[in-house]
């Protein structure tokens, strides 16, 4: 399934680093590819109703964080993780807002993106209009620091 996914950071931004940015958008592909090519996630990758989203990320979080779902090591390649092409699949920025608050919209396999931000510290907000799923954040730097460390093995 996917939907349009609205990500606002909410920390005040007059400017902000080229550096934090990227490597935001850095590790958000390396974990979306790692959630993709995982066999122990092809389940999640069937239709899931939107009300179901929410509740199925933080588990999958939750499973991360505690050790319960652990990668094989050759899956943190992290470089190759970062540009394999999964085509129609990938994930995608449809648009960027910079304006305070910073806001982008991705797409991509919604409940592994929402997994992405969840793991950045992100909260998730399930709307009944589009975009369906909403993820403050606090700040560009916060979630780097926070997806890291999640995935440290």
């Amino acid at each position: 399934m996917e939907e349009l996914i609205e990500v606002v950071f909410e920390e005040e931004y007059k400017h902000f680093r080229v550096s934090e940015l990227s490597n935001f958008l850095y590790y958000v592909k390396i974990v979306y590819t790692l959630l993709m090519t995982s066999p122990y996630l092809l389940e999640y990758k069937k239709e899931i109703s939107i009300n179901e989203v929410k509740k199925i990320a933080y588990k999958i979080k939750e499973e991360i964080l505690s050790k319960k779902l652990i990668f094989p090591r050759y899956y943190y390649k992290k470089y190759l993780l970062f540009k394999k092409n999964l085509w129609d699949e990938d994930v995608f920025i449809v648009k960027i807002h910079k304006k305070s608050p910073l806001t982008i919209w991705f797409m991509g396999v919604t409940i592994f993106l929402t997994v992405c931000f969840a793991l950045s510290g992100g909260e998730i907000e399930v709307c009944a209009v589009p975009p369906k799923i909403k993820i403050k954040m606090r700040s560009l730097g916060e979630g780097i620091k926070k997806i890291k460390e999640a995935m440290r093995y």
